[in-house]
């Protein structure tokens, strides 16, 4: 089943039931996924954690 899903031995997968079926999602996907869809919220060339630690360094000056 690994190998028709392309997943690598020792690949961690998530398992989970959604609708009464069994889905098998590697990490890798997942990331893509999540990644996919974080796309639309980003501004082309912004690097987020650039962004997030430009933030956090604000913040700290007002604590």
């Amino acid at each position: 089943m690994r190998e028709k899903l392309g997943m690598k031995e020792n690949e961690v997968i998530d398992l989970r039931v959604v609708d009464g079926e069994l889905r098998i999602v590697t990490l890798r996907e997942t990331i893509r996924r999540v990644q996919e869809r974080a796309r639309k919220y980003v501004k082309p060339g912004t690097l987020v954690s650039e962004e997030l630690s430009a933030e956090r360094r604000e913040a700290a000056k007002h604590e």
